[in-house]
């Protein structure tokens, strides 16, 4: 980062150019296997946004899904696969949304894997298995990833 704490990309295409990314722009993370960079730009108010995954080879972004929290975004050990929180509603302290899981390498559409979650996720140290919140059995429910 500068001297502010900002993030600052350099444009490979106009030399000199740059922009730069403070916290209150966005969240900046790479995939596991570090093969795509991730930006997640968000909305103040909603605190939601579209998720970049750009390959570090080189090469355009392409947008992941368009309203992903700033809660979690995951990503699992040692691969380009990511959970992450998507279309979260609510007000703080009760707060529902999706749990979806895309492989960023591919072209697939993320899947969800549960629906209108508790807002709130843990991966296993190992990448296989997440752990929600679930307000409508009114405990906490494990899966396992593909």
């Amino acid at each position: 980062g500068d001297a502010s704490g900002n993030v600052r990309l350099a444009s490979t295409h106009t030399p000199g150019t740059d922009a730069v990314l403070g916290s209150d722009q966005g969240s900046q993370w790479f995939t596991a296997d570090s093969t795509y960079v991730l930006l997640l730009t968000y909305d103040a108010g909603t605190l939601q946004g579209p998720l970049i995954a750009t390959p570090v080879s080189g090469g355009p972004g392409r947008t992941v899904a368009s309203e992903v929290s700033v809660i979690g975004v995951s990503p699992l050990s040692g691969t380009a696969m990511l959970v992450f929180d998507d279309v979260v509603t609510g007000a703080s302290g009760y707060l529902q949304g999706n749990l979806d899981w895309i492989d960023v390498s591919s072209t697939a559409l993320p899947t969800t894997i549960a629906k209108q979650f508790g807002g709130i996720f843990v991966v296993s140290n190992d990448g296989k298995h997440a752990a929600y919140a679930d307000p409508t059995a009114g405990g906490v429910d494990v899966i396992d990833f593909p």
